[in-house]
């Protein structure tokens, strides 16, 4: 009976001895791997940034911080507060196509000139009011830069469009006010599209060398300044030149002469008071910009000239080298 009570008494089996040894054993050469590892904490860092994105898990590491006794995925992945989604936000522009329409209306009239034609005023009016309506309808539909630039870019080619037809129309006056002076050869009127050219030939204006005006001369320009009151634009009065160098003389180049006769007839436009003065620019491009060849008499003709070129539209860039 003793035997059996050795047996069956209340100690532990034989067996879990064997296994606390294994137990104590394996956390011994857990405890020795942790001991001799190193960590390697950029390492660390990109692996664990590489899983919160991965798992969307929204949480700042940062690379001073050493990993702590405590579970991995508890430390890495456990569920934080998230930002706010940013949100893109467009601002357009705050041009305003009306305002825009506004400046551009009030660009067909030059500062200072109070002398507009009726007729034309009113054309002009009516076009320039029809395109506004029109700006400020299409305000409510642009968005975004890109839409802005689109509509300024319609303006504009409206606005030339405009310009070239008022050109068209002051081309058609002049040349039936100044009839006489075209039969004579005295004068030319040329349309370029939305400038308009009246074009003084050295026939009967000047002497050779001279740039002084005839005084004959002098009652055509009084009917051209009678006509430049009544027309809107800028005027610019360019004097040109054959290539002929002067041998003698007061002025010492052609270009010099070119300028000098330009003087002379802004001087003769200018005499009735009536043509405001900021609106005349002066040029001289002695001949340096020839309609024929120089080699010819009739050419040389030709080339010797000063124009008055009336240019429509204030706010429009305009291109120098085609004037």
């Amino acid at each position: 009976m003793a035997d059996e009570d050795d047996e069956g008494g209340g100690g532990a089996p034989a067996w879990m001895a064997t296994f606390a040894d294994l137990m104590s054993l394996l956390m011994c050469f857990f405890v020795l791997l942790l001991a001799f590892s190193e960590m390697d904490l950029q390492k660390y860092k990109q692996v664990a940034g590489s899983m919160r994105e991965a798992f969307g898990v929204q949480r700042k590491i940062f690379a001073k911080e050493t990993p702590m006794g405590t579970s991995f995925v508890a430390r890495e992945f456990s569920p934080g507060k998230p930002d706010d989604s940013p949100i893109n936000k467009t601002i357009t522009g705050t041009t305003s196509t009306r305002q825009m329409w506004l400046d551009v209306k009030k660009e067909g009239k030059p500062l200072g000139d109070s002398g507009a034609g009726n007729n034309e005023k009113g054309a002009l009016g009516k076009r320039t009011s029809d395109y506004s309506k029109a700006g400020t309808a299409g305000q409510s539909q642009s968005q975004g830069v890109e839409g802005t630039s689109a509509k300024q870019s319609v303006v504009k080619q409206m606005v030339e469009q405009s310009a070239q037809k008022s050109a068209q129309l002051d081309a058609e006056m002049i040349k039936e006010e100044l009839e006489d002076e075209i039969d004579q050869g005295l004068i030319d009127i040329i349309r370029e599209g939305r400038k308009v050219v009246i074009r003084i030939q050295e026939k009967g204006s000047f002497n050779p060398g001279s740039a002084k005006l005839l005084a004959p001369y002098g009652a055509v320009l009084r009917k051209v300044s009678l006509l430049l009151q009544t027309i809107e634009g800028r005027i610019k009065v360019a004097g040109h030149t054959d290539n002929v160098k002067l041998r003698r003389g007061k002025y010492r180049s052609n270009l010099e002469l070119s300028a000098a006769r330009s003087v002379s007839v802004v001087e003769k436009l200018l005499e009735s008071g009536k043509v405001d003065k900021k609106r005349v620019m002066v040029e001289g491009y002695g001949p340096y910009r020839p309609l024929a060849n120089n080699n010819s008499r009739e050419g040389r003709a030709l080339n010797r000239r000063v124009e008055i070129i009336i240019v429509k539209g204030q706010d429009i860039e305009i291109d120098d080298d085609e004037i």
